[in-house]
């Protein structure tokens, strides 16, 4: 199960790509972060942690990445594995930022949906800071 939100930015890919990998820029946006450890910062098969308000860390690792274009990144949770996988994406002369969020079969889509609430409203705030620039 995967759900999905594309937005429209009018930025510079490298712009974008630091609000994803400055840990103090990620925070701009996605405000129910605390912090990030990996061990080989944002490269392949780095592992870490990530902690957000009102919930215990959790391991993950960067299973894909593609600078200036593309993180994904899996969580073992409780109820199984998550993805979440962050794009930059040129299109028709316009830049756009891709947000997902993948789950086993297994999951409830309340689960899912829970997870994922808050993205749309998280990429616009990146979208109006990296546009403020």
């Amino acid at each position: 199960m995967k759900i999905t939100f594309k937005l429209e930015i009018k930025a510079n890919k490298k712009d974008i790509w630091e609000m994803y990998t400055n840990i103090d820029k990620r925070k701009i946006w996605e405000e129910n972060l605390i912090d990030i450890h990996l061990d080989k910062g944002f490269q392949k098969d780095s592992k870490g942690t990530f902690e957000l308000k009102g919930m215990p860390k959790m391991n993950m690792e960067i299973v894909e990445i593609e600078e200036f274009s593309k993180i994904v990144d899996v969580t073992n949770a409780l109820f199984g594995k998550i993805y979440f996988k962050l794009e930059i994406i040129e299109e028709n002369e316009k830049t756009f930022i891709k947000h997902s969020a993948e789950v086993e079969e297994s999951v409830p889509m309340q689960i899912l949906l829970g997870i994922f609430s808050g993205t749309p409203e998280a990429m616009g705030k990146m979208k109006t800071y990296v546009e403020s620039k």
